[in-house]
């Protein structure tokens, strides 16, 4: 309750002198990604140096940033990224006046721990309210990472969107990864959140979802398979080199029977 009030007092301070609220919101919003990235990140398994330096930019901002986010949840960040994410959209659509969604925000943040994160409706309407058993046994947070696929939790990198600019013509990539395991029932649970867990590190992923294999028709089936947007090929090269990826990937590897990758091009509806 404490951080709460102050958090709105010093809210209330920035718009009084001045300070735009969906400027604020911004702000925050990619600030609290940063920090869930760098959360992520650690949680791996990676050093402080490591973490660092994959963050990028000034080592004294991306230093900070890693003591912020020892100091978090994982669970509270993806929370907040969530919530201030929000505040455009509702002032777009007409929702809400944007100091309003901006409060709503900020109580939505500073909420009481003890109430846990909220399912995501897309998820229960696409699914008819039932997940498959894997996902049942990822986190509250893995769960929303996994089903929130048009908003990826970092900004994707500025440039050409892709090949073409007409409508119709490409302007995205699907990238679609098959993979088989030794033993699924151990280590797909660990897979999909380990998959998911690239969201928010690495900014080229505009999208990520993943699904575990109903069918189990032998050697025609795979177990698993990944599915991601990104931009064009230059963002799927800096992703396929990422140390977060790669080090995903050694961990995959060593549970992997098989696996198979296609990409193709997406035109571009608009």
């Amino acid at each position: 309750a404490g951080n709460r009030r102050e958090g709105l007092r010093m809210l209330q301070g920035m718009l009084q002198s001045g300070k735009s609220a969906l400027g604020l919101a911004s702000f925050l919003a990619g600030r609290l990604k940063l920090m869930l990235a760098a959360k992520r990140m650690l949680s791996a398994g990676m050093t402080d140096a490591a973490v660092i330096k994959a963050l990028g930019g000034s080592p004294y901002a991306a230093k900070k940033t890693v003591q912020e986010a020892k100091k978090c949840a994982e669970n509270w960040l993806c929370r907040a990224v969530c919530a201030f994410a929000q505040v455009d959209a509702q002032v777009k659509q007409g929702l809400m006046r944007d100091t309003d969604a901006l409060f709503l925000a900020v109580l939505e943040v500073f909420r009481p721990a003890e109430r846990a994160v909220r399912p995501c409706p897309a998820a229960q309407s696409r699914s008819g309210g039932r997940q498959p058993a894997a996902a049942r046994m990822l986190s509250d947070c893995a769960r929303a990472r996994r089903v929130t696929v048009s908003k990826p939790l970092c900004p994707s990198p500025r440039g050409k969107r892709g090949i073409h600019k007409n409508k119709g013509e490409i302007s995205m990539l699907k990238y679609i990864v098959l993979f088989k395991f030794r033993d699924p029932e151990e280590c797909l649970p660990t897979v999909i959140e380990k998959l998911h867990s690239m969201e928010g590190v690495i900014p080229e992923i505009l999208s990520m979802e993943t699904g575990a294999d109903i069918w189990h028709n032998g050697t025609r089936s795979y177990d698993l398979a990944l599915t991601c947007t990104f931009r064009d090929m230059d963002a799927v090269a800096v992703y396929d080199k990422h140390p977060f990826h790669e080090q995903m990937r050694e961990y995959i590897y060593a549970h992997r029977l098989d696996g198979k990758t296609v990409i193709y091009e997406i035109p571009d509806e608009a």
